[in-house]
Protein backbone atom coordinates (compact mmCIF):
# COMPACT_ATOMS: atom_id res chain seq x y z
CA UNK A 1 0.00 0.00 0.00
CA UNK A 2 1.23 3.28 -1.21
CA UNK A 3 1.42 5.97 2.20
CA UNK A 4 -1.05 8.51 2.38
CA UNK A 5 -2.55 7.22 -1.18
CA UNK A 6 -6.11 8.26 -1.39
CA UNK A 7 -8.79 5.40 -1.55
CA UNK A 8 -12.68 5.59 -2.95
CA UNK A 9 -15.79 3.97 -2.93
CA UNK A 10 -19.55 5.19 -3.42
CA UNK A 11 -22.07 6.34 -0.86
CA UNK A 12 -25.86 5.39 -0.52
CA UNK A 13 -26.69 7.32 -3.34
CA UNK A 14 -24.05 6.26 -5.85
CA UNK A 15 -21.73 9.36 -5.34
CA UNK A 16 -18.04 9.47 -4.27
CA UNK A 17 -16.43 9.37 -1.29
CA UNK A 18 -12.83 9.32 -0.41
CA UNK A 19 -10.73 8.51 2.48
CA UNK A 20 -6.83 8.22 3.25
CA UNK A 21 -4.66 8.59 6.21
CA UNK A 22 -1.10 9.58 7.35
CA UNK A 23 1.53 8.95 10.18
CA UNK A 24 1.51 12.61 11.52
CA UNK A 25 3.52 14.19 14.65
CA UNK A 26 2.20 15.48 17.42
CA UNK A 27 4.15 17.91 20.03
CA UNK A 28 2.46 17.09 23.47
CA UNK A 29 1.86 19.16 26.18
CA UNK A 30 5.23 18.44 27.81
CA UNK A 31 7.52 19.15 24.65
CA UNK A 32 7.83 15.82 24.17
CA UNK A 33 6.79 14.85 20.18
CA UNK A 34 4.57 11.47 19.67
CA UNK A 35 3.13 9.88 16.49
CA UNK A 36 -0.66 9.99 15.65
CA UNK A 37 -2.73 8.69 13.06
CA UNK A 38 -4.72 10.56 11.18
CA UNK A 39 -7.90 9.47 8.62
CA UNK A 40 -9.55 11.83 6.38
CA UNK A 41 -13.16 11.03 4.88
CA UNK A 42 -15.65 13.39 2.84
CA UNK A 43 -17.38 13.44 -0.70
CA UNK A 44 -15.54 13.93 -3.86
CA UNK A 45 -15.41 17.88 -4.36
CA UNK A 46 -16.51 18.30 -1.04
CA UNK A 47 -15.48 18.84 2.17
CA UNK A 48 -13.31 16.12 5.17
CA UNK A 49 -13.66 15.47 8.32
CA UNK A 50 -10.60 14.22 10.47
CA UNK A 51 -10.39 11.85 12.74
CA UNK A 52 -7.19 10.24 14.98
CA UNK A 53 -6.27 7.51 16.39
CA UNK A 54 -2.58 6.60 18.83
CA UNK A 55 0.22 4.47 18.14
CA UNK A 56 -0.11 1.29 19.69
CA UNK A 57 3.81 0.97 21.42
CA UNK A 58 5.03 -1.84 19.30
CA UNK A 59 5.92 -5.24 21.46
CA UNK A 60 8.31 -6.35 18.54
CA UNK A 61 11.88 -4.69 17.61
CA UNK A 62 9.79 -2.26 15.33
CA UNK A 63 10.47 1.44 15.98
CA UNK A 64 8.40 3.99 16.79
CA UNK A 65 7.89 5.32 12.61
CA UNK A 66 7.60 1.51 11.85
CA UNK A 67 5.21 0.13 13.90
CA UNK A 68 2.92 3.25 13.04
CA UNK A 69 3.70 2.32 9.03
CA UNK A 70 2.37 -1.24 9.64
CA UNK A 71 -0.63 0.10 11.55
CA UNK A 72 -1.34 2.58 9.07
CA UNK A 73 -1.25 0.03 6.35
CA UNK A 74 -3.57 -2.41 8.41
CA UNK A 75 -6.16 0.31 8.77
CA UNK A 76 -5.91 0.47 4.57
CA UNK A 77 -5.85 -3.22 4.65
CA UNK A 78 -9.29 -3.15 6.23
CA UNK A 79 -11.09 -0.30 4.09
CA UNK A 80 -10.06 -2.31 0.67
CA UNK A 81 -12.40 -4.96 2.18
CA UNK A 82 -14.79 -2.57 2.91
CA UNK A 83 -15.24 -2.19 -0.76
CA UNK A 84 -12.40 1.05 -0.98
CA UNK A 85 -10.54 0.88 -4.28
CA UNK A 86 -7.27 2.90 -5.30
CA UNK A 87 -6.23 4.46 -8.42
CA UNK A 88 -4.07 1.11 -8.98
CA UNK A 89 -7.22 -1.29 -8.59
CA UNK A 90 -8.95 0.96 -10.82
CA UNK A 91 -6.24 0.78 -13.50
CA UNK A 92 -6.11 4.41 -13.39
CA UNK A 93 -2.59 6.75 -13.45
CA UNK A 94 -2.83 9.73 -11.85
CA UNK A 95 0.22 11.23 -14.24
CA UNK A 96 -2.63 11.32 -16.84
CA UNK A 97 -4.77 13.61 -15.06
CA UNK A 98 -2.07 16.06 -13.09
CA UNK A 99 -3.58 19.22 -14.77
CA UNK A 100 -7.75 17.95 -14.40
CA UNK A 101 -8.88 16.86 -11.79
CA UNK A 102 -12.26 17.16 -12.77
CA UNK A 103 -11.18 14.51 -15.64
CA UNK A 104 -9.68 12.09 -13.10
CA UNK A 105 -13.19 12.23 -10.91
CA UNK A 106 -15.22 10.95 -13.98
CA UNK A 107 -12.67 8.42 -14.36
CA UNK A 108 -12.73 6.98 -11.23
CA UNK A 109 -16.64 7.16 -11.05
CA UNK A 110 -16.83 5.32 -14.80
CA UNK A 111 -14.63 2.88 -13.35
CA UNK A 112 -15.53 2.39 -9.57
CA UNK A 113 -17.91 -0.43 -8.66
CA UNK A 114 -21.01 0.04 -7.89
CA UNK A 115 -21.24 -1.91 -5.17
CA UNK A 116 -18.99 -2.07 -2.53
CA UNK A 117 -16.83 -5.09 -2.94
CA UNK A 118 -13.58 -6.74 -2.09
CA UNK A 119 -10.42 -7.15 -4.70
CA UNK A 120 -12.35 -10.08 -6.66
CA UNK A 121 -15.68 -7.39 -6.61
CA UNK A 122 -17.72 -9.91 -4.62
CA UNK A 123 -20.10 -8.32 -2.47
CA UNK A 124 -18.73 -9.64 1.34
CA UNK A 125 -21.69 -10.06 3.72
CA UNK A 126 -20.74 -8.89 7.35
CA UNK A 127 -20.50 -12.32 9.40
CA UNK A 128 -20.94 -13.26 12.92
CA UNK A 129 -18.71 -14.30 16.18
CA UNK A 130 -20.21 -16.91 18.38
CA UNK A 131 -21.93 -15.67 21.48
CA UNK A 132 -20.13 -15.20 24.68
CA UNK A 133 -21.29 -14.28 28.12
CA UNK A 134 -20.39 -10.77 29.62
CA UNK A 135 -18.99 -9.80 25.80
CA UNK A 136 -21.36 -7.92 24.71
CA UNK A 137 -22.42 -4.10 25.04
CA UNK A 138 -26.61 -3.53 25.56
CA UNK A 139 -29.17 -2.78 24.64
CA UNK A 140 -28.91 -4.30 21.29
CA UNK A 141 -31.10 -5.73 17.69
CA UNK A 142 -32.07 -9.39 18.36
CA UNK A 143 -33.32 -11.32 15.34
CA UNK A 144 -34.11 -15.00 14.90
CA UNK A 145 -30.98 -16.76 13.04
CA UNK A 146 -31.50 -18.38 9.55
CA UNK A 147 -30.20 -21.43 8.77
CA UNK A 148 -30.01 -21.11 4.78
CA UNK A 149 -27.52 -19.73 2.06
CA UNK A 150 -26.36 -16.36 2.67
CA UNK A 151 -26.71 -13.97 -0.38
CA UNK A 152 -27.16 -10.54 -0.94
CA UNK A 153 -29.59 -8.80 -4.11
CA UNK A 154 -28.89 -6.13 -5.57
CA UNK A 155 -29.49 -4.65 -9.14
CA UNK A 156 -26.74 -4.69 -12.26
CA UNK A 157 -27.04 -3.40 -16.11
CA UNK A 158 -26.61 -6.10 -18.34
CA UNK A 159 -26.64 -6.13 -22.43
CA UNK A 160 -29.45 -8.78 -23.49
CA UNK A 161 -28.77 -11.08 -25.95
CA UNK A 162 -32.02 -11.86 -27.13
CA UNK A 163 -33.91 -8.54 -28.64
CA UNK A 164 -37.39 -10.18 -26.93
CA UNK A 165 -36.17 -10.91 -23.52
CA UNK A 166 -38.38 -10.31 -21.21
CA UNK A 167 -35.60 -10.56 -18.35
CA UNK A 168 -35.30 -7.50 -16.07
CA UNK A 169 -36.59 -3.69 -17.07
CA UNK A 170 -35.19 -0.96 -19.01
CA UNK A 171 -34.54 2.74 -18.32
CA UNK A 172 -33.08 5.54 -19.92
CA UNK A 173 -32.01 2.84 -22.65
CA UNK A 174 -30.51 0.95 -20.66
CA UNK A 175 -31.49 -2.71 -19.56
CA UNK A 176 -31.43 -3.87 -15.49
CA UNK A 177 -31.75 -6.65 -13.93
CA UNK A 178 -31.77 -8.23 -9.95
CA UNK A 179 -28.91 -10.59 -9.38
CA UNK A 180 -28.94 -13.11 -6.43
CA UNK A 181 -25.00 -13.15 -5.24
CA UNK A 182 -23.48 -15.67 -2.51
CA UNK A 183 -20.17 -14.66 -0.61
CA UNK A 184 -18.43 -16.50 -2.59
CA UNK A 185 -19.43 -14.64 -5.60
CA UNK A 186 -21.55 -17.32 -7.22
CA UNK A 187 -24.84 -16.20 -9.26
CA UNK A 188 -27.87 -18.02 -8.11
CA UNK A 189 -30.83 -17.94 -10.80
CA UNK A 190 -34.32 -17.83 -8.80
CA UNK A 191 -36.83 -15.91 -11.25
CA UNK A 192 -40.24 -15.45 -8.82
CA UNK A 193 -37.24 -13.52 -6.19
CA UNK A 194 -35.43 -11.66 -8.78
CA UNK A 195 -39.64 -11.03 -10.32
CA UNK A 196 -40.21 -9.07 -6.83
CA UNK A 197 -37.04 -7.22 -6.74
CA UNK A 198 -37.06 -6.31 -10.23
CA UNK A 199 -40.52 -4.68 -9.86
CA UNK A 200 -39.61 -3.18 -6.50
CA UNK A 201 -36.35 -1.16 -8.18
CA UNK A 202 -37.93 -0.27 -11.40
CA UNK A 203 -40.78 1.16 -8.99
CA UNK A 204 -37.82 3.18 -6.94
CA UNK A 205 -34.93 4.75 -9.35
CA UNK A 206 -33.78 6.27 -6.34
CA UNK A 207 -32.84 2.98 -4.26
CA UNK A 208 -30.83 1.23 -7.65
CA UNK A 209 -27.57 0.89 -5.42
CA UNK A 210 -29.26 -0.75 -2.38
CA UNK A 211 -27.93 -3.84 -1.39
CA UNK A 212 -30.48 -6.60 0.47
CA UNK A 213 -28.76 -8.85 2.40
CA UNK A 214 -29.94 -12.13 3.80
CA UNK A 215 -30.70 -15.38 2.71
CA UNK A 216 -31.87 -17.97 0.22
CA UNK A 217 -34.08 -20.35 2.60
CA UNK A 218 -37.01 -23.09 2.82
CA UNK A 219 -38.41 -23.00 6.39
CA UNK A 220 -37.57 -27.18 7.91
CA UNK A 221 -35.00 -28.04 5.20
CA UNK A 222 -31.24 -28.37 5.24
CA UNK A 223 -29.03 -26.08 4.05
CA UNK A 224 -27.36 -28.43 1.29
CA UNK A 225 -30.93 -29.03 0.20
CA UNK A 226 -31.72 -25.33 -0.04
CA UNK A 227 -28.08 -24.94 -1.80
CA UNK A 228 -29.23 -27.62 -4.84
CA UNK A 229 -32.44 -26.49 -4.80
CA UNK A 230 -30.86 -22.47 -5.90
CA UNK A 231 -28.53 -24.13 -7.81
CA UNK A 232 -30.73 -25.62 -10.29
CA UNK A 233 -34.02 -24.33 -11.30
CA UNK A 234 -35.44 -27.93 -12.22
CA UNK A 235 -34.89 -29.13 -8.47
CA UNK A 236 -38.44 -29.80 -6.93
CA UNK A 237 -37.93 -28.04 -4.26
CA UNK A 238 -36.51 -24.52 -6.19
CA UNK A 239 -40.13 -23.17 -6.48
CA UNK A 240 -40.08 -23.12 -2.53
CA UNK A 241 -37.15 -20.79 -2.30
CA UNK A 242 -37.41 -17.74 -0.57
CA UNK A 243 -35.46 -14.46 0.28
CA UNK A 244 -35.30 -13.95 3.99
CA UNK A 245 -34.03 -10.25 4.41
CA UNK A 246 -32.18 -9.14 7.53
CA UNK A 247 -29.95 -6.75 6.66
CA UNK A 248 -28.54 -3.78 4.23
CA UNK A 249 -24.95 -4.07 2.84
CA UNK A 250 -24.76 -0.56 2.73
CA UNK A 251 -21.86 1.80 4.40
CA UNK A 252 -21.63 4.60 7.01
CA UNK A 253 -25.28 3.84 8.67
CA UNK A 254 -25.30 2.13 11.93
CA UNK A 255 -27.13 -0.91 12.70
CA UNK A 256 -29.97 0.62 13.82
CA UNK A 257 -30.30 3.80 10.98
CA UNK A 258 -30.19 0.65 8.46
CA UNK A 259 -33.20 -0.91 10.03
CA UNK A 260 -35.19 1.50 10.21
CA UNK A 261 -34.51 2.06 6.68
CA UNK A 262 -35.03 -1.55 5.65
CA UNK A 263 -38.33 -1.85 6.87
CA UNK A 264 -38.73 2.03 5.76
CA UNK A 265 -37.76 0.92 1.80
CA UNK A 266 -40.39 -1.91 2.10
CA UNK A 267 -43.30 -0.53 3.34
CA UNK A 268 -42.94 2.55 0.80
CA UNK A 269 -43.38 -0.67 -1.60
CA UNK A 270 -46.12 -2.28 -0.24
CA UNK A 271 -47.80 1.14 0.05
CA UNK A 272 -47.30 2.01 -3.30
CA UNK A 273 -48.63 -2.05 -4.88
CA UNK A 274 -51.68 -2.01 -2.48
CA UNK A 275 -54.32 -0.82 -5.13
CA UNK A 276 -55.62 -3.99 -6.55
CA UNK A 277 -53.91 -4.34 -10.05
CA UNK A 278 -50.81 -4.03 -8.05
CA UNK A 279 -51.60 -6.26 -5.07
CA UNK A 280 -49.80 -9.58 -6.61
CA UNK A 281 -46.46 -8.47 -5.79
CA UNK A 282 -46.62 -7.25 -2.81
CA UNK A 283 -48.95 -10.17 -2.06
CA UNK A 284 -46.03 -12.29 -2.25
CA UNK A 285 -44.32 -10.29 0.80
CA UNK A 286 -44.80 -11.50 4.51
CA UNK A 287 -43.43 -9.57 7.18
CA UNK A 288 -42.63 -11.43 10.17
CA UNK A 289 -43.04 -9.33 13.45
CA UNK A 290 -42.27 -12.57 15.78
CA UNK A 291 -40.41 -15.48 16.31
CA UNK A 292 -44.00 -17.63 16.69
CA UNK A 293 -44.23 -15.85 12.50
CA UNK A 294 -41.85 -18.57 11.39
CA UNK A 295 -44.90 -21.21 10.71
CA UNK A 296 -46.40 -18.65 8.05
CA UNK A 297 -43.52 -18.25 5.54
CA UNK A 298 -44.10 -21.34 2.87
CA UNK A 299 -46.82 -19.26 0.74
CA UNK A 300 -44.22 -15.84 0.11
CA UNK A 301 -41.40 -15.09 -1.60
CA UNK A 302 -39.73 -12.25 0.16
CA UNK A 303 -39.75 -12.50 4.14
CA UNK A 304 -38.90 -9.27 6.29
CA UNK A 305 -37.12 -10.96 9.12
CA UNK A 306 -38.04 -8.96 12.77
CA UNK A 307 -36.25 -6.79 14.64
CA UNK A 308 -36.30 -6.71 18.66
CA UNK A 309 -34.75 -5.42 21.47
CA UNK A 310 -32.78 -6.80 24.27
CA UNK A 311 -31.40 -5.22 27.28
CA UNK A 312 -28.69 -8.07 28.72
CA UNK A 313 -27.07 -11.80 28.44
CA UNK A 314 -30.47 -13.30 30.01
CA UNK A 315 -32.80 -12.23 27.94
CA UNK A 316 -30.30 -13.06 24.98
CA UNK A 317 -30.15 -16.51 26.04
CA UNK A 318 -33.81 -16.00 26.45
CA UNK A 319 -34.18 -15.17 22.91
CA UNK A 320 -32.12 -18.20 21.37
CA UNK A 321 -34.17 -20.69 23.39
CA UNK A 322 -37.65 -18.92 21.88
CA UNK A 323 -36.20 -18.65 18.42
CA UNK A 324 -35.05 -22.43 18.70
CA UNK A 325 -38.20 -23.26 20.09
CA UNK A 326 -39.77 -21.60 16.72
CA UNK A 327 -38.02 -23.65 14.37
CA UNK A 328 -34.86 -21.31 14.07
CA UNK A 329 -31.11 -22.08 14.32
CA UNK A 330 -30.81 -19.82 17.05
CA UNK A 331 -30.41 -15.95 17.45
CA UNK A 332 -28.18 -13.04 15.86
CA UNK A 333 -27.95 -10.24 17.99
CA UNK A 334 -26.28 -6.59 16.98
CA UNK A 335 -25.28 -3.13 18.39
CA UNK A 336 -27.20 -0.60 17.82
CA UNK A 337 -24.52 1.82 16.75
CA UNK A 338 -21.79 -0.24 14.50
CA UNK A 339 -21.69 0.40 10.52
CA UNK A 340 -21.91 -2.70 8.57
CA UNK A 341 -18.39 -4.27 8.28
CA UNK A 342 -18.00 -5.37 4.66
CA UNK A 343 -16.55 -9.36 5.20
CA UNK A 344 -15.73 -9.05 8.59
CA UNK A 345 -16.99 -11.03 11.78
CA UNK A 346 -16.90 -8.32 14.45
CA UNK A 347 -17.39 -8.34 18.04
CA UNK A 348 -20.47 -5.90 17.47
CA UNK A 349 -22.37 -8.97 15.62
CA UNK A 350 -22.76 -12.36 17.41
CA UNK A 351 -24.58 -15.82 16.67
CA UNK A 352 -26.40 -17.56 20.10
CA UNK A 353 -26.90 -20.76 18.64
CA UNK A 354 -27.56 -24.65 20.69
CA UNK A 355 -25.30 -27.02 19.67
CA UNK A 356 -25.50 -30.95 19.13
CA UNK A 357 -22.63 -32.95 20.80
CA UNK A 358 -21.61 -36.23 19.69
CA UNK A 359 -18.38 -38.52 19.74
CA UNK A 360 -16.68 -40.20 16.70
CA UNK A 361 -13.55 -42.46 16.03
CA UNK A 362 -10.44 -40.60 14.69
CA UNK A 363 -9.11 -42.46 11.73
CA UNK A 364 -5.96 -40.29 11.07
CA UNK A 365 -4.49 -36.30 10.95
CA UNK A 366 -3.91 -34.45 8.66
CA UNK A 367 -2.35 -31.24 7.49
CA UNK A 368 -3.97 -28.27 6.72
CA UNK A 369 -1.58 -25.63 5.08
CA UNK A 370 -2.62 -21.93 5.19
CA UNK A 371 -0.79 -19.10 4.04
CA UNK A 372 -1.18 -15.77 5.33
CA UNK A 373 0.41 -12.32 5.20
CA UNK A 374 2.56 -11.15 8.23
CA UNK A 375 4.64 -7.61 8.13
CA UNK A 376 4.01 -7.96 4.13
CA UNK A 377 5.63 -11.73 3.92
CA UNK A 378 3.75 -15.05 3.00
CA UNK A 379 3.77 -17.26 5.78
CA UNK A 380 2.76 -20.76 5.79
CA UNK A 381 0.93 -22.00 8.83
CA UNK A 382 -0.09 -25.85 9.25
CA UNK A 383 -3.43 -26.75 10.89
CA UNK A 384 -4.32 -29.65 12.17
CA UNK A 385 -7.83 -31.92 11.02
CA UNK A 386 -9.01 -35.07 12.18
CA UNK A 387 -10.27 -37.93 9.93
CA UNK A 388 -13.21 -39.35 11.68
CA UNK A 389 -15.85 -42.15 11.18
CA UNK A 390 -19.33 -40.95 11.25
CA UNK A 391 -21.30 -42.64 14.51
CA UNK A 392 -24.43 -42.83 12.31
CA UNK A 393 -22.81 -44.74 9.26
CA UNK A 394 -19.33 -46.12 7.73
CA UNK A 395 -18.91 -42.21 6.17
CA UNK A 396 -16.20 -40.43 6.87
CA UNK A 397 -15.75 -36.53 7.23
CA UNK A 398 -12.93 -33.91 8.42
CA UNK A 399 -13.25 -31.95 11.49
CA UNK A 400 -11.26 -29.42 13.07
CA UNK A 401 -9.81 -28.77 16.11
CA UNK A 402 -10.95 -26.16 18.65
CA UNK A 403 -9.14 -25.32 22.09
CA UNK A 404 -12.12 -23.76 23.56
CA UNK A 405 -14.94 -24.87 24.86
CA UNK A 406 -17.45 -23.64 26.80
CA UNK A 407 -15.16 -20.80 27.99
CA UNK A 408 -12.31 -23.69 28.98
CA UNK A 409 -9.48 -23.51 27.26
CA UNK A 410 -7.62 -27.26 26.41
CA UNK A 411 -4.10 -26.74 25.05
CA UNK A 412 -3.83 -30.23 24.29
CA UNK A 413 -6.42 -29.29 21.25
CA UNK A 414 -3.79 -26.82 19.52
CA UNK A 415 -2.70 -27.63 16.07
CA UNK A 416 1.03 -27.38 17.47
CA UNK A 417 0.10 -29.99 20.16
CA UNK A 418 -2.15 -32.38 17.99
CA UNK A 419 0.50 -32.63 15.00
CA UNK A 420 3.54 -33.33 17.97
CA UNK A 421 1.07 -36.08 19.24
CA UNK A 422 -0.83 -38.19 16.96
CA UNK A 423 -1.12 -41.47 18.90
CA UNK A 424 -2.77 -39.25 21.33
CA UNK A 425 -5.82 -38.73 18.90
CA UNK A 426 -6.06 -41.76 16.40
CA UNK A 427 -7.67 -44.40 17.56
CA UNK A 428 -9.43 -42.66 20.14
CA UNK A 429 -12.81 -41.83 20.25
CA UNK A 430 -13.14 -37.31 19.80
CA UNK A 431 -15.57 -35.45 21.34
CA UNK A 432 -17.26 -33.51 18.44
CA UNK A 433 -19.99 -30.36 18.65
CA UNK A 434 -22.11 -29.79 15.97
CA UNK A 435 -25.48 -27.80 14.82
CA UNK A 436 -27.18 -30.38 12.20
CA UNK A 437 -25.86 -33.05 9.94
CA UNK A 438 -26.25 -33.17 6.39
CA UNK A 439 -28.35 -35.28 4.17
CA UNK A 440 -25.42 -38.33 4.58
CA UNK A 441 -26.22 -38.04 8.59
CA UNK A 442 -22.52 -36.01 8.52
CA UNK A 443 -22.15 -33.02 11.49
CA UNK A 444 -22.25 -30.31 9.45
CA UNK A 445 -20.52 -27.45 11.37
CA UNK A 446 -18.49 -29.02 13.06
CA UNK A 447 -15.55 -28.60 15.75
CA UNK A 448 -13.80 -31.63 17.94
CA UNK A 449 -12.92 -30.67 21.50
CA UNK A 450 -11.65 -33.56 23.18
CA UNK A 451 -10.73 -37.05 23.34
CA UNK A 452 -12.77 -39.85 25.50
CA UNK A 453 -10.28 -41.92 26.72
CA UNK A 454 -12.09 -44.68 27.77
CA UNK A 455 -9.35 -46.76 28.65
CA UNK A 456 -7.90 -44.19 31.02
CA UNK A 457 -8.41 -45.10 34.89
CA UNK A 458 -8.75 -41.89 35.28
Amino acid sequence: MIPNEVLYKRDLTGGLVRWWGRVEKVTNSDGTVSLRLAYYYGKVNGAETSSYSPVIKAKSKKTDREQAEFELNNVYERHKKQGYKSLSDLDISPLDYLTNADDLFAEIDKRLPKYNTDANNCVKPMKAQKFAIGKFDYPCIAQPKINGVRAVVMLEEFTPTDLFSLEGFVRDDKHYHTVIKTKEGLTYHIWHIEQLFNDFYDSFPEYANMVFDGEIYIRGEKVTTIGGAARNPRNPFHDKLQFVNFDLSIPDLTNKERDKLRFGVWEEYRSKKSSVSHNVMAGRIWENLTPEGHGMWDKFNLIILNSDTIYDDNQALAYMQKCIDCGFEGAIIRDLHTEYKFGSRPQTMMKAKQCEETECLCLDILVDPITKIVDGHEVVYNYAKFKCQNDLNAETFEVKPTAVYNGNTDNTMTSDYILSHRNEFIGKMLAIKFYERTDKKIPFNANAYGVRDYESND
